[in-house]
C-alpha cells in the first residue's frame, strides 16, 4: 500500500464549523473522486474541536488531529510516501516542512482565487504554486515598482540618512521594504524564511537595478547563512510574534551589528494582539504564557477573503522584547508608542488622516504600533 497523507488545518463546515473550507473541498469534491481511497490519511494540523464529531467524514478515511498525538503525526509523515498540502496560509509549521521532500501536490493559498486548480491539482499529483499575497492591493506592488517607497514616517524618522550603510533586514517577506531601503542608498541583504517570497524579492531587484542580496532561511538559522556584520539591522510589523523565543532573536541582532551599530524596530503593539479580532473584548494575556492558536477568515493583506486559516503565534510583552535586547548587550536609545497603525490591516479600523488608521471604538485611547532604538555597546 503506498500511503499518502493529506495535510490541512481543520474538518470542514459540516464537522468544525466552517473552520477550514480546505478540508470541506477535499472531502466533498476530491475524496470521492479518487480510485484507491484506503490510501489516504487527513492529517488535522490543529486541535480537536469540542464539536467534532467523526460520523461527518468519508467512511474508511483515517484522520488525525495533530496536538492529540504530535509522535502520531510525526510516525504517520515518516511512513507515508507522499504527502499533499492544502493549507490556507503559508505559515506551515516545522514539522510539517521537515518532510517536504515527500511534497507532491501544494496549495498553501492565502487568498482563495483558485481553488479549482488546487481540487483537481490532487488525484494528478501536481505541485502547485505557492501564493505569497504579492498581488494584493495591500501591497500595491504597481506603485513600489513605479518608484513608491513602503517605508513609513515611523520608521524613516529612526532610519535617518542610511547613505552607504549595510542593513540586515531580518523576516523582510517579498523584500518591498529591503529593495525601499536600497533605494535609500544603503547595501541591503533581506532574510526570510519562505522560499517564494525570496523569489520574489530577487525577482523584484532584477527589475528595479538594484544590488540587494536576499537569503532564504529561519531567522534563527541566519548566522549559519551569513558571514559579515552590519551598520543597521531592522525588523518591521509582524515580525516577532512568530517567533517563540526572543532571547534567541537578540543573540542574532548582535550577532549581526558591529560595534555601536544600531537595531530598529517598528512593530505593532502587544495590546493589540490582546483582543479578539473585531476587538470587542479582552481575549487573550497580555503576557508571552502560551502559544495563541487562532482560526479566522481573510488575511490581514484582504479581509474579505473567503479563506479560512489557522495560525499560531506569540504575544510578547514590551517588557520581554526590551530585557531580551539588553540581555544581549544592546542598549536602548529610543522607545516610542503610537496610538495609530500605518496600515489598514485590522478589523474595525478607520482612516482619521493620510495613512493613519484607528480602532474606531478606541480612538487615540490605545497605542497600536511601538518603535525601539537601540545600540550595540
Amino acid at each position: 500500500m503506498s500511503i499518502k497523507v493529506l495535510v490541512t488545518t481543520g474538518c470542514g463546515n459540516t464537522v468544525m464549523g466552517g473552520a477550514d473550507i480546505w478540508t470541506n473541498y477535499f472531502l466533498e469534491l476530491v475524496w470521492p473522486t479518487l480510485p484507491v481511497k484506503r490510501d489516504w490519511r487527513l492529517l488535522i494540523d490543529s486541535k480537536r474541536p469540542a464539536s467534532f464529531e467523526s460520523k461527518y467524514l468519508p467512511k474508511g478515511l483515517v484522520h488525525h488531529f495533530h496536538y492529540d498525538d504530535p509522535e502520531k503525526t510525526r510516525t504517520w509523515l515518516d511512513e507515508c510516501e507522499e504527502i499533499h498540502v492544502l493549507h490556507p496560509h503559508y505559515h506551515l509549521r516545522p514539522h510539517i516542512w521537515h518532510f517536504e521532500d515527500k511534497f507532491k501536490t501544494v496549495f498553501v493559498h492565502a487568498y482563495a482565487r483558485e481553488m479549482d486548480a488546487a481540487i483537481s491539482a490532487i488525484p494528478e499529483l501536481k505541485r502547485l504554486q505557492y501564493n505569497t499575497g504579492v498581488d494584493s492591493d495591500f501591497y500595491d506592488v504597481k506603485s513600489f515598482l513605479a518608484g513608491k517607497s513602503t517605508l513609513n514616517q515611523i520608521e524613516l524618522a529612526l532610519l535617518g540618512n542610511i547613505s552607504n550603510t549595510k542593513i540586515l533586514h531580518l523576516q523582510c517577506h517579498f523584500g518591498q521594504d529591503s529593495l525601499s531601503l536600497s533605494r535609500m542608498g544603503a547595501k541591503v541583504v533581506g532574510v526570510d524564511f519562505s522560499d517564494k517570497a525570496i523569489e520574489k524579492a530577487k525577482a523584484f531587484n532584477t527589475k528595479l537595478g538594484l544590488d540587494a542580496a536576499f537569503i532564504c532561511c529561519d531567522v534563527y538559522d541566519t548566522p549559519t547563512h551569513l558571514g559579515e556584520q552590519f551598520d543597521i539591522v531592522f525588523t518591521s510589523y509582524g515580525t516577532i510574534g512568530w517567533l517563540p523565543d526572543l532571547d534567541k532573536w537578540a543573540q542574532v541582532i548582535t550577532h549581526f551589528l558591529k560595534p555601536n551599530g544600531t537595531f530598529i524596530i517598528a512593530d505593532f503593539h502587544p495590546v493589540v494582539w490582546m483582543y479578539d479580532n473585531d476587538f470587542k473584548e479582552v481575549f487573550y494575556s497580555y503576557f508571552n504564557i502560551e502559544p495563541i492558536i487562532e482560526e479566522e477568515l481573510g488575511t490581514y493583506a484582504n479581509k474579505e477573503a473567503s479563506i479560512s486559516n489557522q495560525t499560531i503565534g506569540w504575544n510578547h510583552p514590551l517588557s520581554e522584547i526590551v530585557n531580551a535586547l539588553i540581555g544581549n548587550g544592546l542598549q536602548i536609545n529610543c522607545f516610542n508608542e503610537y496610538d495609530y497603525s500605518p496600515y489598514n490591516c485590522l478589523n474595525e479600523m478607520e482612516e482619521f488622516e493620510p495613512n493613519k488608521f484607528r480602532i474606531k471604538t478606541f480612538g487615540n485611547k490605545i497605542p497600536l504600533v511601538y518603535s525601539i532604538k537601540a545600540t550595540k555597546k
